[in-house]
């Protein structure tokens, strides 16, 4: 996932600058009711956070690449997997010709500048650059919990890096993150199932 994180960047117009990788293992509740919980006796999930500088002043640019990266990716895996945001709405394409001077913002005219685009895979975060209210900015991650393996890990790649070192260096921060994806369980007849069944 880190990898996919990588060549994210590589697609488009972005910088990879730091990633995150949370790793936790729990049990289930064992309840006397049935609930999404009770199905298993532990799942283990992996979530991976990216963080990419960019100029500010293309932000258009590139967020066009990222929809077009999209297109692409969904094109070539059209039963899902994929995992990158697509222009498949009217909302991304006018919010394109917004960052690009060409349109207005898609969310009104009163309306805060959008910061986010997403779909079932994943969500894209941006800090705001237009704005003349407050700026909204992509926030820092959270602080790693002690490690405790198997049952919790965390890293973050560069250990030392913050998101205020990559708005710093490049102007603004993007964020990509996908979703908490079970990777392991044990169901509680004693099944094993490796990416959570899928």
């Amino acid at each position: 996932m880190a990898d996919a994180v990588d060549a994210y960047g590589k697609k488009m117009s972005l910088t990879p600058a730091l990633v995150t990788v949370n790793d936790s293992c729990g049990s289930g509740a064992g309840g006397l009711w049935p609930s999404g919980d009770d199905t298993y006796k532990m799942r283990c999930s992996l979530e991976v956070t990216g963080y990419f500088g960019a100029a500010p002043d293309r932000i258009g640019d590139v967020l066009e690449s990222i929809l077009a990266a999209g297109d692409r990716d969904k094109a070539s895996h059209p039963t899902g997997g994929a995992g990158v945001v697509s222009s498949q709405s009217d909302f991304a394409s006018k919010l394109v010709a917004y960052y690009k001077g060409k349109g207005p913002n898609p969310l009104g005219p009163n309306a805060q500048e959008p910061t986010q685009l997403l779909d079932s895979e994943e969500t894209l975060e941006w800090d705001t650059v237009r704005s003349p209210q407050r700026p909204v900015l992509v926030h820092e991650p959270s602080p790693c919990i002690q490690p405790d393996p198997p049952i919790r890990r965390c890293t973050r790649q560069p250990d030392s890096k913050t998101v205020a070192d990559i708005r710093h260096q490049y102007g603004m921060v993007f964020t990509l993150r996908q979703p908490g994806t079970t990777y392991f369980e044990v169901l509680k007849d004693g099944t094993t199932n490796l990416n959570g069944g899928r």
